[in-house]
């Protein structure tokens, strides 16, 4: 996952939340300000932290931003430390910026214009991430600065639009649903655990709409979220960096609350005086916690607001869901949701064809310069084929082929060692866990249990923990971190992590601009 650190003035603060939330929602590690500097800790520090840590920083300049001693402080100590910059201008300043003698040499960096096009901007900013494009006959190739263009466990992201293949045709079927014109501006998109329903929409929809997939597509504002236990704020917390500093997650609650056109009142106050052919486009990811995590009376209301925007005439809101197949009779308690699942808005996510397999073989590999020796593609795919439902196992296999690749090669020997498709991430996790003492096996096996949430009727889901909820009798907190170190480690990556966005205004800086 990319780590990127934005730079702003606090003058900037509403556009730089909204920049960091769509950064993560596309799958970028961001450091912000508001969002990792808590209290008690020396913010200076925390600060060269942060861009110590990340490979990018991108510099959100406007006028106030050139002016600022701590933005310009931000970008030296970046460059002192090789990181790279990437301007976006968010208020024109190019006049300030030819006039500053420190900051003139931005000048020579092709910026990315944000001002009055922030939605087509977005998509180039994402492009302009370290490995996040194919190759090109133009480009030359190194090996060893190579990008890892396949997922392991994680779900293809935006960011990472450009490695995915093999669903071009589901891709294709989803955009057609959405075009303008129909009733129901909604999809919910279907399939097993483990299918790739977060990547197909993540990776393939919302890129092919940025893109134009169809007139004005390319101007929608998109929004992405996951239930959790409290999804009506959620909600809240996700639309709030559309409106300016005076309207918070708290103010957006209480219009939610009062009524189930909340949400459609909302998104028009958003859209007010974008093209007439913009969409706010509502994505749900892991709709099943809204069954799971939050009571039945937050998720009838929630599921009220998302019907009421997504049918309402002239609406301007569309709603994607995505969810797990095991959870579709939940839907017998909510009918008149369960009609928009009707006709082609229900997509179903099934097992991908060997054509299409291939092609998440080797498209990934084309795409960054790896070749593959000859025969290996058709050995994985026969592994594949020969454990239905194996397309995680896949994506890890290949994750650990690229590892231990010899240059630009992909090689039989590698897949031998790492056990194919079968036994690559089996004997990964029981290397890892095995490693370990007998009181970090205790811990482990007591998170992973953690991690699971059983419902009421005996359905099993993943369980996003907040890290300081890992607390075990008999474990110190020193133990239990160093284990989920170890487990969220690159090397390892048994467990993801992620920060929550904390919606803050204004920057913990004192009187600095």
């Amino acid at each position: 996952m990319t780590r990127v650190f934005v730079s702003y003035s606090r003058r900037n603060t509403n556009f730089a939340e909204r920049l960091s939330r769509d950064l993560s929602d596309a799958g970028v590690e961001v450091w912000i300000d508001f969002r990792q500097i808590h209290a008690g800790e020396v913010w200076k520090e925390e600060i060269r932290n942060g861009i110590e840590r990340s490979e990018v920083v991108v510099v959100v300049l406007s006028p106030d931003s050139v002016g600022s001693e701590w933005v310009r402080y931000e970008i030296e100590y970046a460059r002192e430390h090789g990181k790279g910059i990437l301007p976006v201008m968010a208020v024109d300043a190019m006049g300030v910026l030819a006039a500053n003698e420190a900051l003139r040499w931005m000048l020579d960096i092709h910026f990315i214009k944000f001002e009055n096009r922030y939605e087509q901007a977005f998509p180039e900013l994402l492009r302009a991430l370290p490995g996040k494009r194919r190759v090109s006959a133009f480009d030359s190739v190194d090996p060893a600065k190579i990008p890892n263009p396949f997922k392991g466990l994680e779900a293809f992201q935006q960011t990472d639009s450009s490695f995915f293949f093999g669903r071009e045709q589901l891709v294709k079927k989803a955009v057609g649903v959405l075009k303008p014109g129909r009733p129901k501006r909604f999809l919910a998109v279907v399939g097993a655990s483990g299918s790739g329903k977060s990547s197909l929409v993540r990776a393939g929809l919302i890129p092919q709409l940025r893109a134009g997939a169809f007139p004005g597509s390319e101007t929608w504002r998109v929004a992405i979220l996951t239930p959790g236990e409290n999804p009506v704020q959620a909600l809240a917390t996700r639309l709030a960096p559309f409106f300016s500093e005076d309207v918070d997650a708290d103010t957006l609650m209480r219009v939610l609350h009062d009524g189930q056109n909340g949400l459609h009142d909302i998104s028009m106050q958003i859209m007010d005086g974008a093209p007439d052919a913009a969409k706010l486009l509502l994505v749900v990811d892991q709709f099943e916690e809204a069954f799971t995590r939050a009571t039945e009376a937050q998720t009838l209301h929630f599921i009220d607001l998302l019907r009421a925007a997504c049918i309402a005439p002239n609406g301007r809101t569309v709603v994607i869901i995505t969810l797990r197949a095991d959870f579709f009779d939940r839907l017998d308690r909510f009918p008149l949701f369960a009609e928009l699942f009707e006709g082609d808005h229900l997509l179903l996510v099934t097992e991908m064809t060997p054509a299409n397999l291939l092609r998440a073989i080797t498209g990934p590999a084309d795409a960054v310069g790896l070749l593959y020796d000859d025969g290996l593609p058709d050995r994985i795919l026969e592994d594949v084929r020969r454990q239905p439902g194996s397309l995680p196992l896949l994506q890890y296999a290949l994750k650990e082929l690229y590892a231990r690749r010899d240059g630009r090669r992909l090689t039989n020997a590698a897949y031998d060692a790492i056990g194919g498709v079968a036994q690559a991430l089996a004997r990964h996790a029981e290397g890892i866990y095995r490693s370990l003492n007998g009181s970090q096996q205790d811990i482990v096996r007591r998170v992973l249990l953690r991690l699971v949430e059983i419902s009421e009727d005996g359905d099993s889901t993943r369980r996003r923990v907040a890290r300081q909820d890992l607390t075990f009798v008999g474990a110190s907190a020193q133990t239990v971190s160093e284990v989920v170190e170890l487990l969220t480690a690159p090397e390892s990556r048994l467990l993801v992590t992620s920060r929550e966005q904390r919606l803050g205004r204004g920057r913990p800086r004192g009187a600095h601009p």
